[in-house]
């Protein structure tokens, strides 16, 4: 027995309303990813079809403020805008996220600490965040800096 969706106005209306409603919750990017799929899923089943592009501009206008970004990242990758480059920014993302929350504890210690005893989980978790925010920069400095201490210590291990 196959499903048939309704294709009367009130139908369509609810879909398309469920759309227009949907809210992006930054704690759960996968929630939003998987609605988002459902939502245009159905949409089509009951003769919905909107451009991709205007779909991706929709979805992009839902990001907080904060994930400005990312807002960026996106309009700028080169590419036409769809659900599908959405999307696939949106899942990047939540990886990212995810690795980052996972990652290791970091004991917490004083700052003079963290830099004469460089830990490898700390960089880690640095350039992860900066990878984050695009911070090209601070990558390349934390890279530098990394490799300053150490030649450091190098050279105060030989003076002793």
């Amino acid at each position: 027995m196959s499903h048939v969706a309704s294709q009367q106005p009130a139908n369509r209306a609810r879909c398309h309303q469920r759309l227009a409603l949907l809210t992006f919750d930054i704690n759960n990017v996968e929630n939003f990813i998987t609605e988002v799929h459902a939502i245009i899923t159905r949409m089509h089943e009951v003769g919905i079809v909107l451009p991709t592009d205007l779909v991706g501009y929709n979805l992009v206008a839902k990001l907080p403020l904060s994930m400005s970004n990312l807002y960026q990242h996106i309009t700028h990758s080169g590419r036409p805008m769809s659900v599908d480059l959405v999307l696939e920014h949106l899942q990047t993302f939540a990886d990212d996220r995810r690795l980052v929350i996972t990652a290791a504890p970091v004991q917490t210690t004083s700052q003079v600490a963290l830099l004469a005893e460089p830990s490898k989980n700390v960089r880690e978790v640095f350039i992860i965040c900066c990878l984050l925010t695009l911070k090209v920069d601070a990558i390349i400095f934390i890279l530098i800096l990394d490799q300053t201490i150490k030649e450091l210590l190098q050279i105060n291990a030989r003076k002793m």
